[in-house]
């Protein structure tokens, strides 16, 4: 709800420096911004996962949330999810041989 409101008043919520699970909380932005129907901010928190997805596919964030987009955000929504499986998809056979995974 504070990236909520922070993105109402600044226009700005996030720093990837200031969480310890930057897609995490990216995906919760998503999940938030959809729950109240704010669809800037749910591009915006689409479009940074995205980013950070290129950097982060093969760290344990990545993989602590694939459960949270899948149990979270409605099976209709297939923004995160589609992320998630194009993120995951060329490196499965790397990816599967993480405790993690």
């Amino acid at each position: 709800m504070i990236a909520l409101m922070k993105f109402f008043y600044r226009r700005e919520y996030f720093s990837k420096d200031d969480f310890p699970s930057p897609l995490g909380f990216l995906a919760a932005v998503y999940q938030v911004a959809d729950k109240y129907l704010v669809p800037q901010l749910k591009k915006d928190s689409l479009q940074r996962f995205r980013s950070m997805l290129n950097e982060n596919w093969d760290s344990d964030d990545f993989l602590s949330v694939i459960p949270l987009v899948y149990e979270s955000i409605p099976k209709s929504d297939r923004g995160l999810r589609d992320l998630v499986v194009d993120a995951a998809d060329p490196y499965l056979e790397e990816l599967t041989t993480k405790q993690a995974f």
